[in-house]
């Protein structure tokens, strides 16, 4: 009887222990190293299958490392719910992300996910490709002087501008002095704290060089040595960076710009010849998987800030017109890129418009001190010469978005500068002054800046002189605040089924078009088109007429999954729109929404 005893405690003994195990493991991050699939392989010019022999060569490596690892491809990349199932992506190689897949990966990083990008990240390959694989081929942005990048609406995640593709040969990487976790962990287990990695090719090898536009961003391995180049000017020994680990958002990423996985075995794939750097790799690559996908409570918060003013504004009698000057200025504050359009239009005293400028396009905005976060630039327009006397506006705006992307919400007027100009008949020059703003809104409003932007915008027109700022607001008001917002005119053709309001109502063509693009629907067969705009169903109009994504834990007191509007909610609090009620935190979804607080909501969504 003892030795049954004993057996059966020594049989718990080792079901605790692998119970434990399984525990441990769970407890492991999950990681995806993405695969690109048999379409990786292009056949009118070239077979290649180089981004998944690297794939490879990094899942073997992880699993070696024993990580959670698993196979991911590009329908993980359509959806942002199935990137939030990993802590951790790891991009080796990467090609020819879609701008909906590049979308989704930055954002996935911007609310707390951990990605690896291990050179030629959204790399376009088009020259090589049959014209059916194209999925995107995407415009030059920002400060690149080469045309094969597609960063494009992912660049931000890199808080860096792309400089140049170079060729080195017989080239050295080196560690840097940087107190990072991830060196300073890869000494602890190197037992060293120099190490190396060293391509004596003959042929040499692309390495890929990038800028952080935050001199807080210092790299983690530089290029150190080299014995030619194709482009001297470009890297700098010691100093240019191989390798950087970077925070953005609640995420965070380590970007290496030389093809560290040609320096390491792992299972059956060797390391390619002439080149050092094996166990180093291993551990760097160890280190950078854990920090990224670790958890972590830091946070560098996104801040989209353009600011937009006129100067040098006149407008007087010439011979053959009526001429207006403008020099507009716009500048990037925030510490995330901005591109899109600029022009100017002169609106009379009853908003109709009168003239305009072509649109000029401005691709890039930098988050930094370079002279590429800012643009001046003059604009002139002809009016005609017997310009009718009075009040008229000028008004500068600035249009977020790539210029090819026509689609609800990829360009959005986000920002304008307003000047006024009085003709009379008794001179020749107009007297210029500013556009005057509501007097019943202080400038001790803690909204005033959401309600000054919107008026120059036009989003918000007023009643009687007044915006009445903790007034009520209803659905029509807040749904037509939100196609002004997108630029949808509300549309004659438009049609809803609703029992309480008929074609020709006023309000009826607002509602529709917001039927239309989903931003308001109806209740019980009902518009309700007069009623307080609740903060539950403004969460819905908001996220629908922005086309809003976010992932997020966390709860509201008042809020569970249960709640008809709970994803929207949340998407307004990952994305940074509303705080809730922080007092109890709460966020108290039958509640009517002011006029103010909706400023405050749609400024937001804006940035």
């Amino acid at each position: 009887m003892k030795h049954i005893i004993t057996f059966v405690l020594v049989l718990s003994f080792f079901w605790a222990i692998d119970q434990q195990e399984v525990v441990a493991e769970t407890d492991q991050p999950k990681i995806g190293v993405l695969f690109h699939g048999p379409s990786n392989t292009y056949t009118k010019t070239k077979k290649w299958s180089l981004s998944n022999d690297k794939a490879e060569k990094l899942y073997q490596l992880y699993q070696s490392q024993d990580f959670q690892v698993s196979k991911i491809t590009e329908n993980e990349l359509k959806s942002l719910s199935e990137l939030r199932k990993y802590d951790a992506i790891v991009f080796p190689y990467t090609v020819m992300m879609n701008v909906t897949e590049r979308e989704n990966v930055k954002l996935y990083v911007q609310d707390g996910g951990g990605a690896i990008f291990a050179f030629g990240t959204a790399r376009n390959e088009s020259a090589h490709m049959d014209t059916v694989l194209i999925n995107d081929k995407t415009p030059l942005i920002y400060d690149t002087l080469t045309w094969i990048w597609e960063w494009d609406n992912l660049t931000e995640v890199f808080a860096s501008r792309f400089i140049d593709d170079v060729q080195l040969t017989n080239f050295t990487v080196n560690n840097t002095s940087n107190k990072h976790p991830i060196l300073t962990n890869s000494y602890k287990e190197l037992g060293k704290t120099n190490f190396s990695f060293t391509n004596t090719r003959l042929a040499g090898d692309w390495v890929e060089v990038i800028e952080p536009w935050n001199n807080a961003i210092s790299p983690l391995l530089t290029y150190t040595n080299y014995s030619a180049t194709d482009k001297p000017g470009t890297v700098k020994k010691g100093t240019t960076g191989a390798a950087y680990a970077v925070e953005h958002g609640k995420g965070r990423m380590v970007y290496i710009g030389f093809k560290m996985y040609d320096h390491i075995t792992a299972g059956k794939l060797q390391s390619w010849d002439k080149t050092t750097g094996d166990k180093e790799g291993q551990v760097f690559l160890k280190h950078s998987l854990n920090w990224v996908a670790e958890p972590h409570t830091t946070e560098v918060k996104r801040k989209y800030n353009v600011s937009l003013t006129q100067s040098n504004v006149s407008a007087y009698q010439r011979a053959s017109d009526f001429v207006v000057y403008s020099t507009v200025s716009v500048e990037n504050k925030g510490n995330v890129p901005a591109r899109g359009t600029l022009h100017v239009d002169v609106l009379d005293s009853n908003d109709k418009l009168i003239a305009t400028t072509s649109k000029m396009y401005l691709p890039g905005l930098s988050p930094d001190k370079s002279s590429y976060r800012l643009r001046n630039e003059k604009f002139q327009l002809s009016l005609p010469k017997k310009l009718t006397n009075g009040t008229y506006t000028i008004k500068a705006i600035f249009t977020e978005g790539r210029k090819d992307r026509t689609g609800i919400a990829q360009q959005i007027p986000v920002v304008a500068s307003t000047k006024i100009f009085k003709k009379v008949s008794s001179s020749n020059y107009a007297v210029i002054g500013e556009v005057p703003f509501f007097p019943d809104v202080s400038k001790s409003n803690a909204a005033y800046q959401d309600m000054l932007s919107l008026y120059q915008l036009g989003v918000i027109k007023g009643s009687k002189g007044k915006f009445y700022p903790t007034g009520t607001l209803s659905r029509v008001q807040a749904t037509e605040m939100i196609l002004r917002s997108l630029g949808i005119n509300a549309s004659g053709s438009a049609t809803m089924s609703v029992t309480d309001m008929k074609k020709g109502d006023y309000g009826y063509s607002v509602l529709a078009t917001g039927v239309r693009y989903g931003i308001i629907e109806p209740q019980n067969g009902k518009i309700n088109a007069f009623q307080p705009m609740k903060r539950d169903v403004m969460a819905k109009a908001i996220v629908k007429g922005f086309k809003l994504q976010g992932i997020n834990d966390y709860n509201f007191k008042d809020i569970s999954p249960t709640h008809p509007y709970y994803k929207e909610i949340t998407t307004l609090y990952t994305r940074g729109i509303t705080t809730g009620f922080t007092v109890d935190n709460t966020y108290r979804p039958n509640d009517t929404v002011t006029r103010q607080q909706f400023a405050s909501f749609i400024n937001r969504a804006l940035h």
